[in-house]
């Protein structure tokens, strides 16, 4: 995979915050947000104020009419970015400007659908181009990805996949060998959102994973407090957080400039990490 372009360095700075983190005995945080939302102009402040907060990186959602992942307060989040008129070139615009202030590294979420439309080579290359880390989307298997993961690799980008408890063991070893930087484990089978699903089976099932993966893991769905953290941190390397973020952008839509987005990230942070 390239390291030389924009795309394989922010690959690169997220291997190091994994590696680093992990080094100190710390958890990895990023949190997941709805590119244009709460309002359109609010992706660019929502990201600097994550930056500053001190995540680790985001995912960045990309709005989609139909998520099949997600959870009532992402679909929420989506239809009114979509209604606001938000769309596909307004998030690569947007992340264009930031490219010189912001210093996270950012994957994009969304749905096949979105690089279908605008062609998938295009979409990778526009990806690379903003600077993205990689991409995570759920409805795009990792056979269909084999005709476009060479490309991907030549621009730097990380295809990441996702695993849940009843993955099969042959298939968690697959879809580790082709993930990069990390492997998403989602916490319960279902769709986000769902607090409080973060129950004792998950140990077992992240120590199965762990066991036979070489990625790091992160843990995403069903995560909101410093304590989930805890339950899943080790075997898994970090979380990501999403719909307890939006929830708090639905009720202080201009939190990034209240300093709330800096708290709640702060929140999250168990009393072990320094």
């Amino acid at each position: 995979m390239s390291s030389d372009t924009l795309a394989g360095l922010a690959l690169k700075n997220v291997q190091q915050a994994i590696a680093t983190r992990r080094a100190r005995g710390e958890s990895v945080l990023s949190i997941f947000t709805m590119a244009g939302y709460p309002d359109r102009k609010a992706t660019g402040p929502v990201l600097l104020a994550l930056q500053e907060a001190g995540v680790d990186f985001v995912e960045l959602g990309i709005p989609f009419s139909d998520p099949m992942a997600d959870g009532p307060i992402i679909q929420a989040a989506a239809q009114q970015a979509l209604e606001g008129g938000f769309r596909l070139q307004d998030l690569f615009a947007t992340l264009a400007e930031l490219k010189t202030v912001l210093h996270i590294p950012v994957f994009l979420m969304g749905y096949f659908n979105n690089l279908f439309a605008m062609g998938v080579e295009a979409f990778l290359e526009r990806s690379a181009e903003v600077g993205v880390a990689g991409l995570i989307v759920p409805d795009w298997p990792v056979e269909e990805q084999e005709a476009f993961r060479s490309r991907a690799q030549a621009l730097g980008l990380g295809l990441v996949q996702l695993v849940a408890p009843n993955t099969p063991p042959e298939r968690i070893a697959r879809l580790d060998a082709l993930s990069q930087p990390f492997l998403y484990c989602v916490s319960y089978t279902g769709t986000t959102g769902q607090f409080g699903r973060t129950n004792d089976s998950i140990q077992r099932y992240l120590q199965r994973v762990h066991s036979m993966a070489h990625n790091p893991l992160l843990v995403g769905f069903g995560v909101r407090r410093a304590e989930d953290v805890v339950r899943v941190v080790p075997p898994a390397a970090g979380v990501i957080v999403g719909s307890a973020f939006l929830k708090t952008l639905a009720e202080e839509p201009h939190s990034f400039e209240k300093g709330l987005i800096k708290r709640f990230v702060q929140s999250l942070r168990p009393v072990t990490d320094s």
